[in-house]
C-alpha cells in the first residue's frame, strides 16, 4: 500500500493492462505516468524519478485475519478489475503453493526477503535491515507472514519460536502474539511491536528490483 500523493498533489491510481518485470503496474490519471506496484517508482512518464510513500501493511490469510477482527467488512472489489486479474491470481490456500515464493519486506531504502523454504524451518527469525533489528515470524501451515521491529523504546528483544503458530518468547521473559504484534504476559506485557511492509513474490522478480544478495542466505 502506498501514499496515492506526490508533493502537494493527490493522484488517482488504475491498474495497467501490462507487466514490468513481471509485476503488475498502476497508471495515475492526473499525468498518465507509470509505476511499479512492488518499489512504488515511476517506469516511464512525466513523474519519472518520483516515488510514492509506503504505508506498512500485513497480507493475512481470510480465517486469520476474521479471528482477530470478526467484524470485518469486506471490499467487493471493481468487476472489472477482477476480471483482469483472474480467478487464479491469489495465491490459493494451500501452503505448499507458496514454497518457492519469498517473504519481502523493506525498512527505508533497504530491502530484504526470505525464502518460505527457509522459514518452514525458522518460522521466527531474528535480523536487522535498514540497521534496525527486526524479527519475522512465520506459519507454515497457513503459509503467510508477518515482519515487527523487535525494539521496545530502547530495548532490543531476541525471539525464540513457541509452541503455536506466531507465538514467541523473548529473552526478558515476554511472551508475545507475533501475529498481532502484542506482549502477553511478562514485564511488557500491553506493549505492541511496530509492524512492517510484507509482500509475497517470485525469488528471480525480487532479485530483479532489488539486486542479487537482496534474498537472505543468498
Amino acid at each position: 500500500m502506498y501514499a496515492s500523493n506526490v508533493g502537494d498533489r493527490t493522484l488517482d491510481f488504475d491498474l495497467w493492462p501490462g507487466l514490468e518485470r513481471g509485476v503488475l503496474i498502476m497508471r495515475d490519471r492526473q499525468t498518465n505516468s507509470l509505476w511499479s506496484q512492488l518499489n512504488g517508482n515511476v517506469i516511464k512518464g512525466p513523474l519519472m524519478g518520483q516515488r510514492l510513500e509506503l504505508i506498512p501493511t500485513n497480507i493475512y490469510p481470510w480465517k486469520s485475519w476474521s479471528r482477530i477482527h470478526p467484524d470485518t467488512t469486506v471490499y467487493a472489489g471493481d468487476s472489472s478489475v477482477l476480471g483482469f486479474l483472474g480467478p487464479d491470481y491469489s495465491l490459493g490456500g494451500n501452503p505448499e503453493d507458496h514454497r518457492g515464493f519469498v517473504l519481502g519486506t523493506r525498512v527505508g531504502s533497504a530491502t530484504r526477503a526470505y525464502p518460505l523454504r527457509l522459514l518452514d524451518r525458522r518460522p521466527v527469525l531474528n535480523d536487522e535491515l535498514g540497521g534496525v533489528p527486526i524479527v519475522i515470524a512465520y506459519n507454515p501451515n497457513e503459509g503467510f507472514g508477518l515482519v515487527w521491529d523487535r525494539k521496545v523504546g530502547d530495548r532490543e528483544l531476541k525471539f525464540q519460536p513457541g509452541r503455536a503458530a506466531f507465538s514467541a518468547r523473548d529473552d526478558s521473559g515476554n511472551t508475545w502474539d507475533l501475529l498481532q504484534g502484542n506482549a502477553t504476559t511478562g514485564p511488557l506485557a500491553g506493549q505492541h511491536l511496530n509492524g512492517r511492509w510484507v509482500t509475497l513474490a517470485y525469488p528471480h522478480r525480487w532479485e530483479e528490483f532489488f539486486g542479487s544478495g537482496s534474498i537472505y542466505g543468498h
